[in-house]
């Protein structure tokens, strides 16, 4: 069935696209001295020694984790202090040195736009540093900020799929996650959505295969067409 068709048969259901946003819309870029544990630091009042890989994890838990490391039992108050001056670096930081979109991401964004699936942000970033990441690298028109979901909900990536999940659900409502670590895809299942695992990161074709994704892509600007229509077809599907 072709996709004006599918439209005007009125089965379709609404796709949801949440999308990561390191590795997967823009580039992994260090910074010279490692964010969250600068933040850790300035809240703890010491310099951290130990830092967390910090791979598939929330803001919230990366800086929790890093104050235990370190000999520090982190209190909510302190948790939450350290993940504001974890605002402010990362802006101070952007303001400098701009996120850069990965190549293709701007592309297919405009065709899942244009064949109206809705495009959300699932990170484990917070509010303030998935704006600034996704707007310093010119594709803050693409998404509702204000609809997202981020690393300051949830303790761990399988709570904030969770989450939501719970939002989202709908007999109408079709959700998929696309990501680049295995974290996504374990995280999707964990709160039965749909994943797509793009090898744009830190992580191979094979390495993401292993973890049986419903979709794997090479990068955005080979596969990007791939992943349209996967979409597509998802939005075609008779209701069940």
């Amino acid at each position: 069935m072709l996709l004006n068709e599918c439209m005007l048969a009125q089965s379709q259901f609404e796709v949801v696209v949440l999308w990561d946003i390191d590795g997967t819309l823009i580039a992994h870029a260090p910074a010279l001295e490692d964010r969250h544990a600068r933040a850790a630091s300035f809240v703890m009042g010491e310099r951290v020694g130990k830092i967390a890989i910090g791979l598939g994890m929330t803001d919230r838990q990366i800086l929790t984790e890093i104050m235990l490391m370190n000999g520090c039992e982190p209190t909510k108050t302190m948790v939450t202090a350290a993940m504001a001056e974890l605002d402010i670096i990362t802006v101070e930081d952007l303001s400098k040195s701009p996120s850069e979109v990965l190549d293709g991401v701007r592309d297919v964004l405009i065709l899942l736009h244009g064949i109206g699936a809705s495009q959300l942000l699932l990170t484990g970033n917070t509010p303030a540093r998935a704006k600034v990441k996704v707007s310093s690298a010119g594709l803050a028109d693409f998404f509702d900020f204000g609809h997202g979901f981020y690393g300051n909900e949830a303790d761990d990536r399988f709570e904030l799929t969770a989450y939501a999940q719970s939002v989202l659900a709908s007999n109408r409502q079709r959700v998929v996650i696309v990501g680049d670590t295995p974290m996504d895809i374990h995280a999707a299942r964990h709160a039965n959505m749909q994943v797509v695992a793009v090898a744009t990161g830190l992580h191979s074709v094979s390495d993401l295969s292993a973890e049986n994704p419903d979709l794997v892509l090479r990068n955005f600007v080979d596969d990007g067409q791939i992943l349209k229509d996967f979409i597509t077809e998802l939005l075609c599907m008779d209701k069940s």
